[in-house]
């Protein structure tokens, strides 16, 4: 009797130890989401918006690095002057191409803006012509005049309330602008001011460190802080590199194409790549189905050219620029992405991929393998 239950407990023990792991694990991954995960949203909301001068500071100090370091042993100068010379230059770079981008951009906006009526125009007169061209269909289902007027009423509306939407749209742009830019200068400078103190004194902040910390823990902040700077530059730089070239890659082909505004749509397109799934499918394939609709055949196919050139040189180009950069495997990525996406919204689209090569950066080396 008693071997009849033994041979049952070893029988199903391991179903049951199955059963406990299952649960646990489910357990777990509920605690994380339902809980941690919402704290630690709420956390890093705080906080972001409090520290991001100071890490946007520590991230340009880490980017100008190598120039200072070039511009000190080349010209004889003190850090200092060093680091304001780069500061100074590369912000008088940034604030003209800036300056002239954003007159160019407004002046195509304003002139887009202007006939973006006649696209609704030509919308409604296609839908219309070819309501009134399928006659054969009429005569079947006899189909009277009243109801295709009302029908091309009903086109007329819908593209009327769509312009109305892209006009209140940008309406609330221009105020979110007006709000956001001042708040975005205050950081600009604190940030400038905050990369320039870091850079300058790098040296003495790290001495600091290294006098305050135990050693174990400061070897290990150097070597995390190291991993940490060349992973996010590393993933900033391809995510730049990647937009760069597909804006790049339209802009010639709209110019080709006798685009009027290729500036502004190869802005657009550059932007959208970023977007993980959509890309700039996301602007070529509404504007392949509308110059579809109006008979702009030659157009249509040049721009189905430029879509697909595009695709083929970012499959090509991007498993070389990622892993050059940061190495991540693009099922790791896409996982980072979505769950950045899930946790802090649009946001999360750029700070899921930098989590994870910040994580990748502290359990490389074997760093982890100093606290247990």
């Amino acid at each position: 009797m008693n071997k009849d239950i033994k041979d049952v407990h070893l029988k199903y023990l391991p179903i049951l130890y199955q059963i406990v792991i299952v649960a646990g694990l489910c357990g777990i991954f509920y605690l994380i989401y339902y809980h941690i995960f919402p704290a630690v949203r709420q956390v890093v909301k705080f906080l972001l918006p409090i520290f991001a001068p100071f890490i946007i500071g520590w991230v340009i100090s880490a980017l100008i690095e190598p120039l200072v370091n070039y511009t000190e042993k080349i010209f004889k100068l003190k850090r200092g002057w060093a680091v304001f010379i780069c500061l100074t230059a590369i912000f008088a770079l940034l604030v003209t191409v800036l300056a002239v981008g954003i007159s160019k951009l407004t002046a195509e906006l304003i002139g887009f803006s202007k006939i973006f009526p006649k696209y609704t125009n030509d919308i409604t007169s296609y839908f219309t012509g070819l309501l009134y061209n399928i006659k054969d269909l009429y005569r079947v289902i006899n189909v009277s005049p009243q109801l295709i007027e009302g029908l091309s009423g009903n086109i007329s509306s819908l593209l009327g309330s769509l312009t109305n939407i892209l006009t209140d749209t940008a309406n609330a742009l221009l105020v979110f602008l007006t709000n956001f830019v001042p708040n975005f200068l205050l950081i600009l400078i604190i940030s400038i001011l905050a990369s320039f103190f870091i850079s300058r004194d790098k040296e003495v902040i790290e001495y600091l460190a290294a006098k305050i910390l135990p050693a174990s823990i400061f070897e290990m902040y150097v070597a995390i802080s190291e991993d940490m700077v060349k992973a996010i530059i590393g993933y900033l730089r391809a995510i730049l590199i990647l937009m760069s070239i597909t804006a790049l890659q339209t802009i010639i082909g709209l110019y080709i194409l006798g685009v009027e505004y290729a500036l502004t749509m190869a802005l657009i397109v550059g932007v959208m790549d970023i977007l993980p799934i959509l890309g700039p499918g996301t602007v070529f394939v509404p504007w392949i189905i509308y110059e579809i609709i109006k008979g702009e055949l030659f157009m249509a196919l040049g721009l189905g050219i430029i879509y697909v050139f595009i695709i083929v040189v970012r499959q090509l180009l991007e498993p070389k620029i990622v892993a050059e950069n940061i190495g991540l495997h693009p099922f790791a990525t896409l996982i980072a992405i979505y769950v950045g996406l899930k946790l802090f919204g649009f946001i999360g689209v750029i700070l899921g991929p930098i989590f994870l090569v910040v994580a990748k950066a502290v359990v490389r080396g074997s760093i982890l393998s100093k606290w247990f």
